[in-house]
């Protein structure tokens, strides 16, 4: 299968490959996003993932267990792990510069299959708090097709 194909391919290379069952998504969209301190402590952020919408307009169920990718990452790697409990986010609908700023779409963060409980501020203010940014960035719509 791809697991042994891609292990005999790294053999020897110092990479060490897992495993990890996926439902269908990238681990761009289903991750950690990494994030460090000060001191230089790493700790992970593991949002919510509903599979681009969830019942209302998402591309697939069951979405379970790419929503424990993150998770399950964050475990392998043995790294402290942020949740964000109710807080949908796919890790390809931000970027951040690593200086303060935040840049992302209305067309996502803002949909209502996201986060419709959550209004433009208090998404801010959920990113401040776990990406320590000062700035976001509002793009109206993403790339087409993406």
């Amino acid at each position: 299968g791809q697991y042994e194909n891609a292990r005999a391919r790294l053999d020897g290379s110092g990479i060490r490959l897992v495993e990890i069952s996926t439902d269908d998504a990238w681990v761009r969209d289903t991750g950690p996003t990494f994030v460090t301190n000060d001191q230089g402590d790493v700790r992970g952020v593991d949002w919510g993932f509903n599979a681009w919408g969830g019942f209302d307009g998402g591309l697939y169920w069951p979405w379970h267990r790419d929503d424990q990718v993150a998770s399950k990452i964050l475990e392998i790697e043995r790294c402290d792990r942020y949740r964000t409990e109710g807080f949908v986010l796919e890790g390809g609908s931000i970027h951040v510069d690593g200086e303060g700023t935040l840049i992302t779409t209305e067309e996502c963060l803002l949909n209502r299959n996201r986060n419709p409980h959550l209004s433009r501020e208090e998404i801010e203010a959920v990113l401040r708090d776990h990406l320590a940014i000062d700035t976001v960035i509002w793009l109206p719509d993403g790339l087409f097709n993406d």
